[in-house]
């Protein structure tokens, strides 16, 4: 140990002096620090390496004997396409992600698959390059930026996993890791579920870092969305028009392929948008026809939807687009002053909406007219989850009370600031603010809960991340001929990180997998005019 200790101080006590001693302590802390990021990097995958076998094993030892010779085969053939081609195994598994989520949904599949094959693909992606491992620790090489930011988000929910797990008796813990693949929210044990979803995402991302697929076949993986949004309008047609899933009375309407029509509204806003700019800029008439009727079909989907989040978020991200393209600035304040008076005028005859007799015109009443927006009781009742949240922020700063953990609602934390209280009691009547108190819920706000979970730290690391994709998106948009197609990924990108703000969308894997894999588009594509700065680790 002495020795190690001398040898790491060395690197800091340079004889040079001036220039050349900060030249040398520049690179010796470059040196150091590559140390110990690679050293997080092995971490990170050796520990979820782990956490892949464990969710295999207990997937296979609980199902039923037929589920469990169909994940046998299943495993098996993830295995030989991974060990055949690595790229044609991305590939799929990725144009499957939302294939997965409308069959569960549909009742096709008894449970959603998704967790178990990024298990297994994870799994044997990992044995193919175990012979590279040694090459994990390249203590000459610099990682890039966006890897350590990713490598130290997984680093902290790993560890925050970890020391959550340690606070159980063991036999408890044992019994649970072997029993319960996928624990529900209501469970103490949502924390691996939690961890392992938002984990799953990231280092799918690091993945495609590593392998440099992605880099290499940018312009595949770039069809895969137009793939994707194919399955995702075939399950909206198999919902609106034949009910299947059957859609729910009142204000539940369309969500398939995913599990809600929060998570459905921003994804395919996200969809939406990066349609709606690739195809505004095709030459190719027979693209544009298909590309105008699938925005058609996404359109009526997010109206079908009810989310009043996505519906604003639609509108404003619209009118921002519109705004922009205008040039006449006479057009821009006719514009906005024609929108303006139709907001004005609705809020001035808000009973023409909130009385109708039809469900739709009330729903979108209730998001149009802002005196009833501000007296419902899903949007107050989202501000008691939100003190909630702050004031655990409050009291766990640093490290957040464990990834997963909000929802159980720690009972230390149940109880509301009197001032939100008496503000509530004043909004709701009857005994609402009671139910609001007793019932579990998410914050609806995926950065604030992330920092009740995790803390401010990761939350901070989690938006250095999105800025430095972005930076990189700039870039890619002034040197790739696909340029409308990133440009309509980041304007998605925006809209989706703008729902998160009333949504917790990445506490589901196939958002979490959808969302990661939409970063490392970017950062891969971008990566081909910044080749310096990729760490080829494997």
């Amino acid at each position: 140990m002495s020795l190690i200790a001398d040898k790491i101080t060395g690197l800091f006590t340079s004889p040079c002096n001036g220039e050349d001693a900060r030249a040398s302590w520049r690179r010796n802390w470059e040196k150091v620090s590559s140390i110990v990021f690679n050293g997080i990097t092995a971490f990170n995958f050796l520990f979820f390496l782990l956490l892949c076998i464990r969710l295999v094993f207990v997937y296979l030892y609980n199902a039923p004997q037929s589920y469990f010779y169909i994940g046998c085969v299943g495993a098996i053939a993830v295995l030989v396409v991974v060990f055949f081609n690595t790229t044609l195994s991305f590939m799929i598994f990725i144009a499957c992600i939302p294939l997965a989520g409308g069959l569960f949904s549909c009742g096709i599949l008894p449970f959603s698959p998704l967790n178990f094959g990024f298990a297994v693909l994870f799994i044997a992606w990992f044995l193919k390059n175990i012979k590279n491992l040694r090459r994990l620790c390249c203590m000459n090489v610099k990682p890039p930026l966006l890897g350590r930011l990713v490598d130290t988000l997984s680093f902290i929910a790993i560890l925050s996993l970890v020391v959550t797990l340690f606070r159980y008796p063991w036999d408890y813990l044992l019994y649970n890791l072997t029993t319960y693949p996928n624990a529900l929210r209501n469970d103490d044990f949502f924390i691996l579920t939690a961890t392992f979803v938002m984990v799953e995402g990231l280092m799918l991302y690091r993945m495609f870092t590593l392998d440099d697929v992605l880099a290499r076949h940018s312009n595949s993986f770039r069809k895969l969305v137009y793939v994707q949004a194919g399955i995702i309008i075939f399950f909206i047609g198999l919902q609106f028009l034949f009910h299947y899933p059957p859609m729910y009375s009142q204000f539940y309407g369309l969500y398939s392929p995913f599990t809600d029509i929060h998570s459905f509204g921003s994804i395919t806003l996200f969809y939406f948008f990066t349609l709606l700019i690739s195809v505004s800029k095709m030459d190719d008439r027979v693209q544009q026809f298909l590309g105008v009727s699938a925005l058609a079909v996404l359109f009526i989907a997010l109206i079908f939807s009810y989310s009043r989040a996505t519906w604003i978020a639609f509108a404003i991200f619209i009118a921002v687009l519109i705004f922009r393209g205008l040039r006449h600035k006479g057009a821009i304040a006719v514009c906005a002053a024609v929108l303006l008076g139709v907001v004005l005028i609705i809020n001035a005859y808000p009973s023409r909406l909130l009385k109708s007799e039809n469900v739709n015109v009330r729903r979108f009443g209730s998001a149009m007219v802002v005196s009833s927006l501000l007296e419902d009781r899903n949007v107050l009742g989202r501000l008691f989850w939100i003190d909630r949240a702050l004031r655990i922020v409050a009291d766990y700063p640093i490290t957040g009370i464990g990834l997963g953990r909000y929802y159980g609602n720690p009972s230390q934390f149940r109880e509301f600031s009197d001032a939100l209280t008496r503000r509530m009691e004043k909004r709701v009547t009857g005994p609402a603010v009671k139910e609001m108190k007793k019932r579990r819920e998410n914050v609806h706000n995926y950065y604030v809960q992330l920092a009740a979970e995790l803390g401010i730290p990761a939350v901070v690391i989690f938006c250095a991340i999105i800025v430095a994709v972005f930076l990189q998106g700039r870039t890619l948009i002034r040197n790739n001929v696909h340029k409308n197609f990133f440009k309509g990924t980041l304007v998605g990108l925006g809209v989706y990180l703008f729902t998160m703000l009333s949504m917790q969308p990445l506490y589901l894997p196939d958002q979490s997998l959808l969302f990661c894999f939409f970063l490392a588009l970017i950062s891969m594509s971008h990566k081909k005019f910044t080749p310096q700065a990729a760490c080829r680790s494997l």
